[in-house]
């Protein structure tokens, strides 16, 4: 059997003719003649008609493309049925295409159903300073990249700030809700929250509103998503499917650019309907806890979507792209 010999310490490759019986493997070249127990060789699994290694016990390899002599002496042997198996199921067309049916299948079980529960729980047991950290990079990238300090007047956001916070148990050690004002560019008329308590109000949302209950009442859907964590819920969700797109196609800076594209997703992406619906389960208590009507975050949701139906900035887009809009709205209309 024809193989070549490579050796640890350099990549120089030597011919050699290989010869076994029942026992032991003889390898003869130009470095001379071994011989090697069978049972302290390896042999790596057969994939396709890729060349086969043979581990040798002092460390050398030899590399041979006979496969088919291979397997024979490894049925002999008794070894190696995995990677029969494996060779047997890749060579065939229909088992390689039930193969990737599988595996898209698992994929998305996983995706659906197992990656969010898991995200779920990393997100309610990861340590406070953790998630301060990643804000702190977050908040800076999107200062600048989407976001502009905000125009409004320095009063107004203080006056808007108290309000806010007038309805919150400030002394609670976390997460403790921070107020933010930007002005947005391309990110229009929104809110979004952090996953450490921060929720930014764009410049355009705090005009487009007429009524400073409008504001309080979307403050109240933001607290909620920060109450359940669901900001960073989102992240580790995206970044854990990034990962595993990654694992799967062998392309690494899939990876790579989820973790670039972060800040953006925490803009951008859209929220589960089951957040959006706690979230809105959220703000509709808290009104009612305190005697505000509904009739407020309904009126304003409506002037978001109309607004971002009439143009093509990102207007609040979790709202305006998310079938349930129309339901969430009527919900609100009706609550009181």
């Amino acid at each position: 059997m024809h193989a070549w010999i490579y050796d640890s310490y350099s990549s120089s490759r030597v011919e050699a003719a290989l010869r076994f019986d029942e026992t032991t493997l003889f390898v003869e070249s130009d470095q001379g003649k071994d011989a090697y127990d069978l049972a302290a060789v390896t042999f790596s699994p057969r994939l396709g008609n890729m060349p086969r290694s043979i581990y040798l016990p002092d460390n050398r390899v030899c590399e041979t493309q006979e496969n088919d002599a291979i397997d024979a002496l490894l049925k002999r042997m008794g070894r190696d049925r995995t990677g029969s198996l494996l060779h047997f199921l890749e060579s065939k067309f229909r088992y390689l295409l039930a193969a990737i049916a599988i595996t898209g299948l698992f994929s998305y079980l996983f995706i659906v159903f197992i990656l969010p529960v898991l995200a779920k729980e990393t997100a309610q047991k990861l340590p406070a300073a953790m998630v301060y950290r990643l804000d702190a990079s977050t908040l800076s990238t999107l200062d600048k990249t989407l976001l502009k300090p905000s125009a409004i007047p320095k009063a107004r956001q203080d006056t808007l700030r108290r309000y806010f916070l007038h309805y919150v148990n400030t002394a609670q050690e976390w997460p403790k809700v921070h107020i933010l004002f930007r002005s947005g560019g391309k990110v229009g008329a929104n809110a979004f929250a952090l996953p450490d308590g921060s929720i930014v109000f764009t410049d355009d949302l705090i005009a487009m509103a007429k009524d400073d209950k409008e504001l309080l009442s979307i403050f109240f859907h933001e607290l909620g998503h920060v109450q359940k964590r669901h900001a960073l819920q989102t992240v580790l969700q995206d970044t854990a499917f990034y990962l595993l797109l990654s694992s799967i196609t062998g392309d690494v800076t899939t990876a790579s650019s989820a973790f670039a594209l972060l800040p953006t997703m925490l803009v951008e992406s859209s929220y589960s309907r089951n957040m959006e619906l706690e979230a809105d389960d959220y703000a509709y208590e808290m009104m009612s806890r305190y005697h505000i009507e509904h009739k407020y975050f309904a009126t304003i949701m409506t002037r978001l979507v109309q607004d971002t139906n009439e143009s093509n900035t990102t207007v609040m887009r979790y709202l305006a792209d998310h079938p349930l809009a129309q339901f969430r709205i009527d919900r609100f209309q009706k609550g009181d």
